[in-house]
């Protein structure tokens, strides 16, 4: 059994400065992007100094939470936690003034590992929950302040574990169900009689996100061994705002990743310690702008191939590593789009002591 009692407090002094500087269109051909650069960003602060947004919030967490994993019998077994968790907001300012709050929330968690060959075969289930605090109050329809509450998750996950060949052989297999709640979204924004405009929102919208997942570990022959995955993911928002409704979000990432590296070392003889590997990563395209009012901007699939050379003796390696050997333009992202680096070859030597 674990116990443990928990204790944060965050104690925010900083200012944010930035603004608008510039807006490029998007998927326009021939245009110009070069053009968002070092002296626009100085030429528009130089005209106009950049909006200042403070953030003075003071916040202790408390938190308290128990564990504990029960042997039923030699092939079943059985884990049970929960967290409780304390959350206060003494108010302050987060870009505007926040109000003080305070919040509960409960976190259980359960899980279940059945072998029914011991060793060879683990069938497994769980069950989490998670949470996120939210650190603002927000204006309901009756333009009346609400104290939002914890953002939750629910996952439910279950799968298979296998052991085979003497260990020559592993694989797991696994499919996960996750369930966000409280999901704040906006409804409509309205402009009061002194011409200010405020934002009605709601906390009822809900994520979904569903996948598989597979990895296998294999050595079918002394020195050769391979190491492979697969993932897919499904996700979107539901019951949210309009504006994103029904789209797979924008921090999801690809949807179908895949990765595979194989390796072989020579154990004996002349040549003992000589070894090649080659692999290499997928990844289907990804969405890092998905909306209607944006529309969409899609980054494309890729596959990166490398491959590496090794010598190893007792006392010196030598070895040489290339990336990309196809020299792949390719770019990932999480909102934005960042260029990944061309072929690169790296070599080393080393002496062991």
């Amino acid at each position: 059994m674990v116990l443990g009692l928990d204790f944060l407090r965050l104690d925010s002094d900083i200012e944010f400065f930035g603004g608008t500087i510039d807006t490029a269109p998007l998927n326009v051909p021939g245009y110009n992007y070069r053009t968002f650069n070092k002296s626009t960003v100085d030429a528009t602060y130089a005209a106009q100094a950049p909006g200042r947004y403070p953030v003075t919030t003071k916040i202790n967490t408390y938190s308290a939470f128990v564990s504990d994993v029960l042997n039923l019998t030699d092939k079943l077994s059985v884990l049970a936690a929960v967290r409780v968790d304390r959350y206060d907001n003494k108010g302050g300012i987060l870009y505007f003034p926040v109000p003080a709050y305070k919040q509960t929330a409960v976190s259980p968690k359960f899980g279940l590992v059945y072998q029914p060959v011991k060793d060879r075969v683990s069938l497994f289930a769980n069950y989490q929950n998670s949470f996120n605090n939210q650190n603002s109050s927000y204006l309901s329809t009756e333009l009346q302040p609400f104290v939002t509450k914890p953002e939750r998750a629910n996952q439910l996950e279950g799968g298979v574990k296998l052991d085979a060949a003497g260990g020559r052989l592993s694989a797991t297999v696994s499919y996960y169900d996750i369930r966000v709640q409280n999901v704040l979204r906006t409804l409509y924004t309205v402009t009061t009689a002194d011409s200010a405009t405020l934002t009605i929102s709601a906390q009822d919208g809900t994520q979904w996100s569903r996948g598989t997942e597979l990895s296998l570990t294999a050595n079918p022959l002394p020195g050769l061994n391979l190491v492979g995955g697969f993932a897919y993911n499904y996700s979107k928002f539901v019951n949210t705002n309009e504006n994103v409704n029904g789209r797979r979000p924008n921090t999801a990432s690809s949807p179908y990743l895949a990765n595979l590296w194989v390796s072989y070392r020579q154990p004996e003889g002349p040549l003992k310690g000589l070894g090649l590997g080659f692999g290499g990563n997928y990844a289907s395209d990804n969405k890092i702008l998905n909306s209607v009012s944006q529309g969409v901007f899609t980054l494309p699939s890729y596959t990166v191939l490398n491959a590496s050379a090794f010598y190893d003796l007792p006392h010196y390696r030598f070895a040489v590593k290339v990336d990309n050997l196809t020299n792949e333009r390719y770019w990932i992202g999480y909102t934005t789009f960042n260029a990944q680096k061309l072929r690169s070859i790296i070599g080393s030597v080393a002496y062991k002591f």
